[in-house]
């Protein structure tokens, strides 16, 4: 079981996402590696995410996460350009990525919903409200 799988499947994080997608989420994050320059764009964005301190599962702390909407596509993908599935970018505050890779979760299974590979290529739009 992948991270993403794991700590998807607790309650406190699957209700987290299941309430900001109004959907049960897929178990499983994509991991996506940012540009520099992209990263720094949503490094910008974090202070208008949305804050979980400390969740808990129980007695256990699992850390806080900062979340973003986000509407993501492949540009390889057989969706029409002003097509894109509904996802939130996840930033775990501990966490054993690189800080140029983001993890995004949805309701479904975005790999195989987007048709990606690991050389794709994505466009994502963050919304803030």
């Amino acid at each position: 079981m992948g991270k993403g799988k794991h700590f998807l499947s607790l309650q406190p994080y699957n209700k987290i996402f299941t309430d900001l997608l109004d959907k049960y989420p897929f178990l499983g994050t994509l991991n996506i590696e940012l540009e520099d320059n992209d990263l720094e764009k949503l490094n910008h964005l974090w202070s208008s995410g949305i804050i979980f301190d400390d969740v808990k599962d129980g007695d256990t702390s699992l850390g806080a996460i900062i979340t973003l909407p986000v509407y993501i596509k492949s540009k390889n993908a057989p969706l029409n350009e002003n097509q894109y599935i509904k996802g939130i970018i996840v930033k775990p505050l501990l966490s054993t990525h690189n800080t140029n890779i983001i993890e995004i979760v949805s309701h479904l299974n975005l790999r195989v919903s987007l048709g990606l590979s690991d050389d794709s290529l994505l466009e994502f739009k963050v919304q803030i409200e």
